[in-house]
């Protein structure tokens, strides 16, 4: 009977892993590349399945499995809600692709402890029972910020210059992979000096942030815009109750007139005609009450943002000649980051080589992308101050 539930469980984890294969985008690939690690471990653990009958040794592979079902089953949630880049993501992604590589070692016979792997059981359940959502933060520190000068001037320029052809209301999109620096790119153009004081007021609404108990993400969106811009529960909820979708796009539009506004939509992602020609100015007899444009004045030369990672959504939002890549970085740009995220040992260690075979190794694995060289500092900082207490343990 246990060698059917252990058979069992394999081809669960098998059917798993096909539903999962190419689920992962290509920077959680890039860092961790999670489910090459589950498909590692899972043959050893059918090749370990063949080679110990033991009680011990099944009952051991059943604990396993069990967590190997359940990891992957997180993971795939983190991946389909996009939270896999917060930070209880990312603690997340580290502590099971530290787990995998443990697993890995002790089939192959590496290590004595089969069962336990390297990470604690807090590590677990803190990486697997907690569900937070991903927000966007309107703040970045400039000094940590290296390689978008040029990107943050592009930015002040198209939204403050004055020809007569773009005096009034202005739209842009700003499409990328996840990790290049789309939402750094909204940070530093909402905090840069000119845009300050040229636009009032200035909001920021995460996109990505999606309850599952809400009805109507329309509605919850421009609940979020009305909240930024200081209104209260209270009128909203009389507004919304009274006349629906339509009352808060009026309560809106009555908040924003007359007034030069910045609103910074970052990370869209859900693709609904609402969202659609954010510079059109719907007419009540043309139906189109029920579009976000209306709520959105074009009179005074305001402006909207929009971060994505869809090239379609972009251009459905803003118009295609409105739409503009936000490309990886430079390594020397990606270097920067990695050494600041990484701090002193990890740069003296770089410092050290001198054929430069790890440094060009760590830039491959990068792709340009900044987020990428954020967190592979951060690992690799990690992963330094352990070999040295390590080492320290043995002297």
């Amino acid at each position: 009977m246990a060698g059917k539930t252990e058979e069992y469980l394999l081809n669960k984890l098998d059917g798993a892993l096909e539903q999962a294969q190419g689920s992962e985008d290509c920077l959680s690939k890039i860092l961790f590349d999670i489910q090459t690690h589950f498909k590692n471990v899972n043959s050893l653990l059918r090749e370990a399945k063949n080679g110990d009958h033991s009680d011990a040794g099944e009952s051991s592979r059943r604990g396993m499995l069990y967590y190997l079902l359940n990891a992957l089953a997180k993971w795939q949630m983190l991946l389909e809600r996009k939270r896999v880049y917060s930070p209880e993501g990312i603690r997340f992604a580290v502590a099971l692709n530290r787990e995998l590589k443990t697993m890995e070692s002790s089939l192959k016979g590496e290590t004595s402890t089969i069962g336990g792997g390297g990470s604690s059981e807090r590590e677990r359940d803190d990486g697997q029972s907690k569900s937070h959502d991903r927000w966007s933060n309107r703040t970045v520190d400039r000094s940590r910020v290296f390689g978008f000068n040029e990107k943050e001037n592009f930015m002040e320029r198209f939204l403050i210059r004055r020809d007569n052809e773009v005096k009034g209301f202005k739209a842009i999109g700003i499409y990328g992979v996840a990790g290049v620096g789309k939402t750094t790119l909204c940070q530093l153009t909402f905090n840069n000096e000119q845009v300050t004081n040229d636009f009032f007021p200035r909001i920021w609404v995460c996109m990505s942030k999606s309850p599952e108990d809400v009805v109507d993400y329309r509605e919850e969106v421009v609940r979020r815009m009305l909240k930024c811009l200081g209104v209260e529960d209270e009128e909203m909820n009389f507004t919304g109750k009274h006349r629906g979708l339509p009352g808060l796009l009026f309560a809106l539009r009555r908040v924003l007139k007359g007034r030069r506004y910045l609103i910074v939509l970052d990370d869209a992602f859900y693709i609904d005609n609402f969202f659609d020609n954010l510079w059109s100015e719907p007419k009540l007899e043309d139906n189109c009450t029920e579009k976000l444009a209306l709520g959105l004045p074009k009179q005074q030369g305001g402006a909207v943002i929009v971060t994505t990672r869809s090239e379609e959504l972009a251009k459905e939002m803003v118009g295609e000649e409105n739409v503009h890549p936000l490309l990886p970085l430079q390594d020397k740009s990606c270097r920067e980051i990695f050494e600041d995220s990484a701090g002193e040992k990890v740069k003296q260690l770089l410092k050290d080589q001198t054929d430069h075979d790890l440094e060009d190794t760590i830039m491959s694995k990068l792709g340009g992308l900044p987020l990428a060289a954020k967190i592979m500092g951060k690992i690799m900082e990690q992963e330094l101050d352990e070999m040295t207490a390590n080492t320290t343990s043995f002297d």
